[in-house]
C-alpha cells in the first residue's frame, strides 16, 4: 500500500458525520416550512415607558420587580428602585431606609417585596425576614413564600406574618451547592411541580431543587444556559427567573455585558425538561436586575409575559448630550408561547466537531436537542475539528 493511500485512510478513519433525527425535518432544515414560522412570545406593546411631566422626567427610572395581580394587565405591581415606589400598590412605608424595593411576588391576598439585596416585607403587614436575600417567589397553588438568601432557600408556609419562622430551609450554606443565589422561581406545572429554581452567579448555572427529593438540599437538575446564543450564561448576577404555569417553562434574564454601563440582557427560555426554547427577539437592557412575570390570571392577557428594562435616569437627556435613551426604565408586554418543535442533531464517526443551528439550540455535542419555533427555517452548520473533515448529513 503506497504512502499516499495510507494517509488517506487515515483521514478517511477521523471523519465527521452528522445524523439529524426525523424532527429536523418538519422544522424546513433545507426547504421552506409549510405556512407560517410560529411566533414565541412576539412583541406587544410598551405598557409603561418615556416620559411626563415639565421638566420631563422619565415615568420609571429604575423598574427592578415586577409582578401580576389577580386582574392580570389590569393589576400589574412594578417597583421603582430609585424612587422608593411600588407602581400598582399603595405608598410602601419605609421599612429598610437604606435601600429601594426590587423583587416583588403576589398571590391573591398579598404583595411581597425585597429590598435590594436586602431584606423582604409583607407590604400590608411588615416585614417577614431582615436577613439578607436576592429574590422572592409565591407558589401559586399553596401561597407558601420563598425567599433566596444567596446560598439558603427559606420556605414560609401560607398565611405568612410578621415573626413567622422558615417552616423550611433549603440547602444551608456556606458547604451546599448553592454559593451565590439570584432570582427564584417556583413550578406548579404537574411534570415539576414543587420544584424550585434558583440562579448562581457562582458557577452561572440555573439550580433545580425539589424539596420532596431523598436530600433536598442536592439539586435535581442543573441548567447551564448550553444551547443560548453565547453557549452558556454569560452572567447571572443579579438575575430574574420566572415560571410559565401553564406548560413549566422556565424564563432567565442574563445580563450579556457584565460591567458596562447599559449591559445588553438576553430573556431565554427553557422548556420543562430543562431543554433551550429561544430568547426575546426584544431589545432588554439590564436593571440589576430587571424584573419578569408571566400573566396567570384568568382574564384576556393569560399567557402575557412582562419584562421591565433600563437602569433608569429621572432626568432625560438627549443622547447627543449625555446618557443613551435606554436608561429610561420601560415596562414591555409579550404574547403567549408559540407552537414549538423538538430538533434533535448526532453525530457519527470517530472524528471530532460540532455541529450548530441558526437560530440559536443546538451546539452539539453539548446541546443536541433544542425546542425551537414550529415552521422555522433552521440552518446547520458542521465545523470538524482540526484533523478531522465533514463527511455529510
Amino acid at each position: 500500500m503506497s504512502s499516499a493511500r495510507k494517509n488517506r485512510r487515515r483521514q478517511r478513519a477521523r471523519l465527521l458525520g452528522g445524523v439529524l433525527a426525523a424532527a429536523c425535518v418538519t422544522l424546513a432544515l433545507c426547504a421552506p416550512a409549510q405556512g407560517a414560522e410560529a411566533r414565541n412570545h412576539p412583541f406587544i406593546k410598551t405598557l409603561i415607558g418615556g416620559v411626563e411631566g415639565s421638566p420631563p422626567k422619565a415615568k420609571l427610572e429604575a423598574p427592578c420587580g415586577l409582578a401580576v395581580g389577580a386582574e392580570g394587565e389590569e393589576s400589574l405591581f412594578v417597583s421603582d428602585y430609585y424612587r422608593r415606589t411600588i407602581f400598582g400598590a399603595p405608598s410602601l412605608p419605609a421599612y429598610f431606609t437604606d435601600n429601594g424595593a426590587c423583587a416583588l411576588a403576589a398571590d391573591p391576598f398579598n404583595l411581597y417585596a425585597n429590598y435590594w439585596h436586602g431584606g423582604v416585607v409583607n407590604t400590608a403587614t411588615g416585614v417577614i425576614s431582615a436577613q439578607p436575600s436576592t429574590g422572592i417567589a409565591v407558589d401559586p397553588e399553596t401561597f407558601d413564600l420563598y425567599i433566596d438568601h444567596g446560598t439558603s432557600i427559606a420556605v414560609y408556609a401560607a398565611p405568612v406574618e410578621p415573626g413567622d419562622p422558615p417552616t423550611l430551609e433549603i440547602d444551608p450554606g456556606p458547604t451546599g451547592a448553592l454559593k451565590d443565589g439570584y432570582g427564584i422561581a417556583v413550578s406548579a406545572f404537574a411534570a415539576t411541580a414543587g420544584q424550585i429554581y434558583v440562579a448562581d452567579a457562582a458557577d452561572n448555572t440555573v439550580k433545580v431543587y425539589d424539596p420532596s427529593a431523598p436530600d433536598p438540599d442536592v439539586p435535581v437538575q442543573i441548567i447551564d444556559g448550553n444551547g443560548t446564543a453565547a453557549g452558556r450564561f454569560v452572567s447571572l448576577v443579579d438575575a430574574s427567573l420566572a415560571i410559565d404555569q401553564a406548560n413549566g417553562h422556565l424564563f432567565v434574564i442574563d445580563n450579556t455585558q457584565p460591567g458596562a454601563e447599559h449591559p445588553q440582557a438576553a430573556v431565554v427560555e427553557f422548556n420543562a425538561k430543562g431543554i433551550y426554547r429561544g430568547a426575546l427577539e426584544h431589545a432588554i437592557v439590564d436593571g440589576e436586575p430587571s424584573g419578569i412575570a408571566i400573566d396567570e390570571s384568568e382574564t384576556a392577557t393569560n399567557g402575557r409575559l412582562y419584562v421591565t428594562s433600563g437602569n433608569g435616569s429621572s432626568v432625560v437627556i438627549p443622547p447627543s448630550g449625555g446618557p443613551p435613551a435606554s436608561e429610561q426604565g420601560a415596562l414591555y408586554a409579550f404574547g403567549p408561547a408559540g407552537e414549538g418543535q423538538i430538533l434533535k442533531a448526532s453525530t457519527s464517526g470517530i472524528g471530532q466537531g460540532t455541529v450548530t443551528s441558526s437560530p440559536a439550540g443546538i451546539a452539539c455535542p453539548g446541546a443536541c436537542e433544542a425546542e425551537l419555533n414550529a415552521g422555522a427555517i433552521v440552518a446547520l452548520t458542521a465545523t470538524p475539528a482540526p484533523g478531522s473533515a465533514f463527511v455529510g448529513w
